[in-house]
This record gives C-alpha cells, structure tokens and sequence, in this order.
C-alpha cells in the first residue's frame, strides 16, 4: 500500500514538473509566433510539431511505465527491451488510439459544441470576415501535432490517470482543467490573458468529457482541440 502512494506521489510530481517545463516552453505571445506562419506549410515546421508531439509521448509513457496505475505490467517477466517495446505498445492502447464507443450523453454534448461553433463561424462571415477553407485546413493540419502533445499530457497523464485512482470525480475534472488554463494563460488573446485562461478552462472540461464518454478514445477529443485550435487562431490574425 505503502508503495503505490509511492509511486502515485513521483507519478504526478513528475507530470506536474514536465507541465510546467511544457509551459514554459510556450512564454512566446501567439501574435509573435504565427505573423511568422506562411500559408505554404513549412515541412521543418511540421517535422519539429511532429518530434515535439513524439518527445511528448515518449517521456510520458516512460514515467507511466515506471510509476504510473498498473506501472510495471508490461516489463514484468520479459527482458529490458521487450519490456520497453510492449510497453510503449501498451501505452498507445492505454491513450486511446483505439475506435471510439461513445456513450449516450456523448452526442448531446458534440451536438451543442457544434452548433456553438456553426454559430460562431457564422457570426464571423456576417460581420464581415472573410473564411478561407483552404487556410483553416492548413492551420489545423499545422496545429495537430502540438494538440495531440497536449492531449496526451492533460488527459491521459493526468485526468486518466486521476480517474483510474477513483480521486473525487469534481476534483478528476476540475484540476487537470485548471492547470490547462494556466498553462494557456500567456496567450494574451485580446490583451486579455485571463480570457484565453478561462476559455481554455472550459475547453478542458469538454475536452474531458470528450475522452471519458467515448471510452478513453483520444480522437474526438485530438479532433475538436485541433479545429478550436485552428478557429482561435485563423480569428486573432483575421486570416
């Protein structure tokens, strides 16, 4: 007993500490990072998302692999390396790259968020704002990888996990949805970073939803951060 408190306390102090290195590492403002972007899609661009969102995975899935629930399941009774192979397979199942069996309550809540956004996009092209489909795919396509890094971190390694050790359901949802928030907080969107805090704040608790209710698939959740994503941005920069 004594040891699973163990290794649940280095679990999540070890996530935390990767958190909070992960947000540092986005101090820079959108308005600076993407007047740089070009609608011609960089490839060292894609390529250096792509390594960030395989960094992602890899740290986290170790640090699952050695102290997380069930940690040590797949190295049990194998050598080193095969242990290490099952393990990172393992890990991809336990993400959820998996078909999705989404639970009733599941398309009542796609339902709203989808009529949300119609709304808003719509509120966009009758004030004037001209919508390139073309550019909102490449601004998805672009954003991607470091939605999935992030869906891996916040839902997986931290409110999976919160709820496999049954924490308080209130508690499972709203900490790993502050943390998001803070973590989004340097956004400064509108010159109003409590906004983009608290917008994110609320994303996450979707985003939750999302991957709980499909039974632990990561795709609708990845999908609907990836096209949030796409839409903030394509609006700050009126592209």
């Amino acid at each position: 007993m004594a040891n699973k408190y163990k290794n649940e306390i280095v679990y999540f102090f070890l996530v935390t500490f990767f958190t909070v290195i992960y947000g540092a590492e986005g101090d820079i403002p959108l308005d600076e990072f993407y007047s740089k972007l070009k609608f011609v899609l960089p490839v060292d661009n894609l390529l250096r998302g792509l390594i960030f969102m395989f960094l992602v995975f890899i740290i986290l899935s170790l640090i699952h692999m050695l102290y997380g629930y069930d940690s040590g399941e797949n190295t049990k009774s194998h050598e080193f390396l095969s242990g290490i192979k099952d393990g990172f397979i393992s890990e991809l199942k336990r993400i959820g790259f998996t078909r999705f069996r989404p639970k009733p309550g599941w398309f009542i809540v796609v339902s709203i968020v989808s009529a949300t956004m119609i709304y808003y996009i719509w509120s966009l092209l009758i004030s004037g704002v001209k919508i390139n489909i073309y550019h909102l795919f490449i601004l998805f396509l672009f954003l991607s990888p470091g939605a999935l890094a992030e869906e891996v971190l916040f839902r997986y390694a931290i409110f999976k996990e919160l709820m496999e050790y049954r924490v308080n359901l209130f508690l499972a949802y709203i900490l790993p949805a502050v943390l998001f928030g803070f973590m989004h907080f340097y956004q400064n969107v509108n010159d109003s970073p409590e906004v983009s805090a608290l917008v994110t704040f609320f994303s996450a608790l979707i985003y939750q939803y999302l991957y709980e209710s499909s039974e632990w698939s990561i795709y609708p959740s990845w999908f609907l951060h990836s096209f949030h994503n796409a839409i903030i941005v394509f609006t700050l920069h009126k592209m």
